[in-house]
């Protein structure tokens, strides 16, 4: 098993009596309490010790390992998370042997911090023990957004181990991760909070949505992209943040870029949404939100596909059944969609035909019913659009 495929483990580091013993009997044979060996051992227990006073403190402890992917984050809350994080009037996020690639997965947990607010509760989180970790947190604003989505400040919200870390990396530049020298910095569009609803009167997701038509911007995205850069403010920001906002009065939502994500030996552009729940609000229903996003009738789809946990149900929509937003990123961008809410995981790509069929756009929908209960609080859309000559075929 390789250090990404690292499973996530939600139990709490405990001393061992034997280290104990080990330093005692170093001290009655050496006669000293300096030598390293015993000196090396006392630091094991000190560690341990304290390890097993934070884990009284923080109480239940959700620890993740490898890299934090949307998908490995689903999983692993439907599994072993969901009903102790929601119930545990204390709770730790433990990222200190965490990784990301993107901005999606740490979207995915501040809607956790995000649930445990609204239920009353207490968190706090463990930053990561790379340098470099923490600094791409820093980097896409993660953390004041955590303070936030956790209504507190961030010296509350991170452990006292975390603050020292933090004190410890120093700021650094992150260098892109793109194939060839970047347009713009990746984090150009780092996490933003936005309340939305019908009461804003949409001028939230009109004001963020403007920021990504500057000139620089939009510049840069018409050289990038296969269609014109202002498109995505229009056709893709805006689209989704009204969306999310019809029919709420008051809707609490993050959105984040990454610009120049590296990904299969391609370079993207990834914008991610996510936005809160309704209480008491039905799967059934969040799930129909989640296919409002992409299709014109989504009520056809979720009566042919079964109503229970189940693997991929597939479906191919022409383009007179599409959204706006579905339609730019597959028709314009050549790029794809994928939503989660509930149990269920919604993928959106540009159907392939055979050069003998009519060349016509339709997109190949999935969607599956099969991580469980508890898996996504709130809906989470990631939007992944190829970047360069990739889409210029």
């Amino acid at each position: 098993m390789t250090r990404r495929q690292a499973s996530m483990s939600t139990t709490a580091y405990q001393p061992s009596w034997n280290d104990h013993l080990a330093l005692h009997a170093a001290k009655l044979v050496s006669g000293l309490t300096t030598n390293p060996f015993s000196r090396a051992l006392q630091d094991a227990v000190d560690r341990r010790s304290t390890a097993r006073k934070m884990a009284v403190k923080d109480g239940y402890v959700v620890s993740l390992d490898g890299d934090a992917t949307v998908e490995r984050l689903c999983q692993h809350w439907s599994r072993h998370a969901a009903a102790l994080w929601r119930g545990e009037q204390r709770a730790c996020l433990d990222l200190s042997n965490c990784s990301f690639s993107d901005v999606a997965g740490p979207a995915y947990l501040i809607s956790r911090i995000t649930e445990r607010h609204r239920l009353g509760l207490q968190t706090s989180v463990r930053l990561p023990k790379q340098a470099k970790e923490i600094n791409f947190l820093r980097a896409v604003n993660f953390l004041e957004t955590l303070a936030t989505a956790a209504d507190d400040p961030v010296s509350h919200v991170l452990t006292t181990e975390s603050l020292y870390r933090l004190t410890r990396a120093e700021p650094r530049p992150l260098r892109s991760t793109m194939g060839r020298r970047p347009t713009l910095p990746f984090n150009i569009f780092p996490f933003k909070t936005l309340r939305l609803g019908s009461s804003t009167r949409h001028a939230p997701a009109v004001r963020y949505a403007a920021e990504w038509l500057s000139k620089h911007v939009v510049a840069a995205l018409d050289r990038d992209l296969a269609g014109h850069g202002s498109q995505v403010a229009r056709r893709v920001i805006l689209e989704t943040l009204i969306s999310a906002s019809s029919g709420h009065d008051t809707r609490s939502a993050v959105v984040a870029a990454y610009y120049g994500l590296r990904q299969a030996g391609e370079d993207h552009l990834q914008i991610v949404f996510w936005w809160d729940e309704d209480p008491g609000r039905p799967e059934a229903a969040a799930i129909s939100d989640l296919l409002d996003l992409v299709v014109e009738k989504p009520k056809d789809l979720l009566e042919a596909s079964p109503g229970e946990p189940m693997g991929p149900y597939e479906a191919e929509q022409p383009s007179s059944n599409l959204t706006v937003l579905a339609s730019a990123v597959i028709g314009i961008f050549g790029g794809s969609i994928d939503a989660y809410a509930a149990d269920a995981r919604l993928t959106v790509v540009k159907a392939h035909r055979d050069e003998s069929e009519t060349r016509g756009l339709s997109a190949k929908l999935t969607l599956a019913r099969s991580y469980g209960g508890g898996a996504t609080y709130g809906s989470l859309v990631v939007v992944t659009l190829p970047l360069d000559d990739q889409v210029r075929d």
